[in-house]
């Protein structure tokens, strides 16, 4: 949560933005993220995210990959990140 409001806290109500995030965890628990926004985040923001991201436990797989995406609508007023 503290994460989201550092990077998201400072944008305005009237800017949302779509959020896609695509996570891919290998066997052996190495995490991949590859995040997407329209309008379009800077990578000041996007960068930090995607590396604390990537820095998660995950859980432990076998027999292959595991991919998956969330997609989210970010607003500034911190009342709708809760």
């Amino acid at each position: 949560m503290q994460v989201v409001q550092d990077l998201f806290g400072a944008r305005q109500p009237d800017q949302p933005q779509e959020l896609v995030v695509e996570l891919t965890i290998q066997p052996g628990g190495t995490v991949g993220a590859r995040l997407r926004s329209y309008p379009g985040l800077s990578r000041t923001i996007l960068d930090p995210l995607r590396l604390e991201l990537m820095g998660l436990p995950c859980p432990i797989i076998e027999g292959g990959t595991v991919t998956f995406e969330a997609y989210f609508l970010v607003w500034a007023d911190l009342m709708t990140l809760h």
